[in-house]
């Protein structure tokens, strides 16, 4: 059997082995851990992998239909807030709206424009219904402003006549019951058309004017004045006295109130 043969290693041959071995070693790598106790992903690459998934399925979806993701329209609806605050599931129905307004666009301006011109209808209404109110509100203003003339009209009127008839009255020789004036409005004998009749002026006016005409109505008086010159039958001698002493109540309350 040959002998074995021994080659005699060099110095140069041991260096090279040993700058082999440290350049294996330095090029060894061993990836992250995801369960490495400390180690946890960036939000950064959290959210870029989200991004990156919806895109994955909002092509998918526009595919189905037959779109072009990149090249629809689909981005004129948006939501109130960015596809990273949303939920999968509001974010996917945030696909399936804008894949829906897409499809039905035509509708949808049609179902839009028939909105708006409801609503222009209806503002039209509304306006027109506040300018009937607004002029009928003016009508009765002007209404309201011709009866108060009329009204202050027949006082100023029935104030006059009143007075002229007491004049005739105190020149007359022979008094009729059609002759004797009363402080009334509208020919209505009662406490509120006393009033009316009365309170006209100030304060201190109607005093003075609900005093004057207490003398004039007091029994006693309206006896002497008036009633020693009358001249009708039982009946009208009756009337007057009656009106008389009612007037002359009418008037003591006023007094008493004003």
């Amino acid at each position: 059997m040959p002998k074995k043969l021994n080659y005699k290693k060099h110095k140069k041959d041991k260096e090279r082995n040993e700058h082999k071995r440290k350049k294996r070693k330095r090029q060894e790598y061993v990836p992250p851990v995801l369960n490495e106790e400390g180690w946890t992903p960036s939000d950064q690459a959290y959210k870029q992998d989200q991004d990156e998934w919806r895109e994955r399925l909002f092509d998918a979806m526009m595919q189905d239909e037959g779109q072009d993701a990149y090249f629809s329209n689909y981005n004129n609806y948006t939501p109130s807030y960015t596809s990273n605050e949303m939920t999968d599931e509001e974010y996917r129905q945030y696909i399936v709206n804008g894949m829906y307004r897409k499809r039905h666009a035509a509708e949808i301006a049609a179902e839009e424009e028939w909105k708006a011109e409801k609503e222009k209808r209806r503002k039209e209404k509304a306006e027109a219904r506040r300018k009937v109110r607004e002029e009928e509100a003016e009508r009765e203003r002007v209404r309201e402003a011709y009866r108060e003339k009329e009204k202050a009209k027949r006082s100023r009127v029935a104030q006059e006549d009143y007075e002229i008839k007491w004049q005739q009255l105190d020149e007359a020789k022979v008094i009729k019951s059609e002759d004797i004036p009363w402080p009334i409005v509208n020919n209505d004998f009662s406490l509120n058309s006393v009033r009316s009749f009365m309170t006209k002026g100030t304060s201190e006016e109607i005093k003075k004017n609900v005093r004057r005409e207490q003398r004039k109505y007091h029994p006693d008086k309206f006896m002497t004045r008036v009633m020693s010159r009358f001249e009708g039958t039982a009946d009208e001698k009756e009337c007057v006295l009656s009106r008389m002493n009612e007037i002359s109540g009418w008037l003591n309350e006023l007094w008493a109130s004003v």
